[in-house]
């Protein structure tokens, strides 16, 4: 089943509006799927909201969300046979974003698992999405990763470092002094 039939759904009771930039998409799903893994969606389907509907009648909820990234977390909610593949490191950051607005932990705890792999490719993008995202774990997995870069030497920082504070690019500043250290010893 494609993403466009998957969540498409005839029966689904809501419309989840995502719109984000020029991107925007409808998902048409069930509240109870999307209540059982949040707390967020439950407290905001247990409260009468003033919504638009849709000419059928089912509700539609306006949410600012990437719609890819909504996506992929519809498919951790969703039961499904196969576990979605993140091929793409921004996508998902934005799906980790999204996994701690609505806390959905079954979803935030297979995004960071899978966050590992994206620290072994792009080791810098991967610690500079982890400080921003707060996650301790994988800027250390991370951080460990970019000891064969030379940062001093780097003319150029991924786009993401525009959004980490001076105190963790200093602290992998000092990994790699350390590191360095260590290597000379040997």
């Amino acid at each position: 089943m494609n993403s466009d039939e998957m969540f498409n759904w005839p029966d689904g009771d809501v419309i989840l509006r995502a719109t984000h930039d020029t991107e925007s998409r409808d998902f048409r799903v069930h509240k109870l799927f999307l209540s059982f893994p949040s707390p967020v969606f439950k407290g905001m389907f247990e409260i009468p909201q003033p919504s638009p509907a849709a000419p059928n009648g089912v509700d539609v909820v306006d949410v600012a969300d990437p719609p890819r990234a909504l996506e992929l977390i519809l498919r951790f909610v969703y039961p499904s046979a196969t576990s979605p593949v993140i091929g793409d490191l921004t996508l998902l950051s934005e799906a980790l974003v999204l996994a701690d607005k609505y806390d959905i932990e079954v979803a935030r705890s297979r995004l960071r698992s899978s966050f590992v792999e994206f620290a072994k490719t792009e080791p810098l993008r991967a610690y500079a999405i982890a400080c921003r995202l707060g996650l301790e774990d994988e800027m250390k997995i991370a951080s460990s990763h970019t000891t064969s870069i030379h940062l001093p030497g780097l003319t150029e920082l991924p786009e993401e470092f525009k959004l980490v504070p001076a105190t963790e690019y200093h602290r992998l500043i000092l990994l790699h002094s350390k590191y360095r250290k260590e290597v000379e010893a040997i």
